[in-house]
């Protein structure tokens, strides 16, 4: 039994933080404390074990707090790059997300013509990226990390071809038992070798042929768990508004549109870029400030650009989700936010265990709205994507 202590850090973009744990005795029994900051900044403590616990329980803490930290990418060494020694702690990968920038309906509408435009329904789960590359298939969460799939989604990811050889990757969310794909490439033949980055450097509408060739071989495969959101192509104004009030009136969190001309860029650029998401509610991801002692009720709060943390309101937790601990960042949905108030009408959705404390910047916060959203039209047909005619897929679709 054995005092432990562990100071570990994580750098990427404009983040340079520290968290230190700790599993030391106390009076009657174990206890494991942490802090978290920046980097030669003041540190925020707190107390794992509420109570003093036996040693094979504060071990158990200890350990799975250290793991968590890891899978996130914090590590041990002060260069704060991730380990590639073992799954437990989270293998760099070369996938590296292209996040979208928000719009409104009304700027989405005034895009229509400007650019071969396709659209996609925004799915709310979590993001995966699926890497084939020397007869392997890996899934990495948004940061890069190796993660885990359902082993029913990693048996169907077996039958896209080639899976055994190529070096392709596909944009994907984890939706829990099902991925839904939504973007991607994979190599007209079986190359010897294929980077990842020269496999971003094809436009979507290329893409765009590629899914929908794959979301036809996988229906002749019988594949359940890996489905693919075929893009549409969007020619007119009412086009956009018919797909838009489906998505609506189907209760999604929104719409994706995307430029056929479009790159994929990893990261989110300051402003513009080929692909943007359309919103029906408000999201934000926020920390969590305090639990509310008798009722199922968490205190919110959002980091200012001084690194200053400003509470936004309470939100209820839903009696089937477990309340989350202070500290740990969580999505909430919303209708908008009061300058320098609260959240309206706030709901949970769940813990964000792959975000950092930069997510929960005040910048994302949306505030009321001056503008109603354009009303309800009838439904106009929609263009369909031809099928996938690339070499890649052209065999498996005769």
């Amino acid at each position: 039994m054995n005092e432990e202590n562990i100071t570990l850090y994580f750098t990427q973009g404009t983040s340079d933080k520290v968290y230190s744990a700790r599993l030391h005795p106390v009076v009657g029994g174990w206890r494991v404390a942490f802090s978290y900051g920046r980097r030669g900044g003041p540190q925020t403590s707190g107390i794992k074990t509420k109570v003093p616990v036996t040693y094979e329980v504060a071990k158990k803490a200890y350990d799975k707090l250290v793991r968590a930290k890891m899978s996130k990418g914090y590590t041990p060494g002060e260069d704060g790059v991730s380990f590639t020694g073992t799954p437990d702690i989270g293998i760099r990968t070369d996938y590296l997300p292209q996040l979208l920038n928000q719009i409104s309906q009304e700027e989405a509408l005034e895009m229509v013509g400007s650019f071969e435009m396709f659209v996609q329904t925004k799915h709310d789960g979590e993001r995966r990226g699926i890497l084939f590359k020397d007869g392997e298939i890996t899934a990495a969460n948004r940061r890069g990390l190796v993660t885990t799939v359902a082993d029913t989604v990693l048996k169907d990811l077996e039958k896209v071809p080639y899976c055994e050889n190529f070096g392709g990757f596909l944009d994907t969310e984890d939706m829990g038992d099902h991925l839904v794909v939504f973007d991607g490439h994979l190599p007209p033949e079986d190359p010897e070798m294929v980077t990842y980055s020269e496999l971003v450097t094809t436009p979507f509408s290329q893409r765009a042929e590629t899914l929908a060739a794959l979301r036809l071989h996988l229906h002749h495969q019988l594949v359940r768990n890996v489905i693919v959101d075929t893009p549409l192509r969007i020619e007119s104004r009412d086009e956009l508004l018919a797909f838009i009030n489906t998505a609506y009136q189907m209760n999604e969190e929104g719409i994706v549109i995307r430029d056929g001309a479009g790159l994929y860029t990893p990261g989110r650029p300051n402003s513009g870029g080929p692909c943007f998401k359309l919103k029906f509610i408000e999201e934000a991801t926020v920390r969590v400030a305090g639990v509310h002692p008798t009722k199922r009720s968490i205190r919110m709060e959002v980091q200012a650009s001084n690194g200053a943390w400003w509470e936004v309101g309470n939100c209820t937790i839903p009696v089937n989700k477990k309340v989350p601990v202070v500290g740990v960042l969580v999505d909430v949905a919303y209708l908008y936010a009061h300058k320098g108030g609260s959240l309206f009408q706030p709901t949970y959705k769940g813990i964000r265990s792959d975000l950092d404390e930069s997510s929960a910047s005040i910048d994302q916060l949306k505030y009321k709205k001056t503008d109603a959203f354009v009303g309800r039209i009838e439904t106009v047909p929609l263009t369909k994507m031809q099928k996938g005619n690339n070499a890649f897929f052209r065999k498996y679709n005769e």
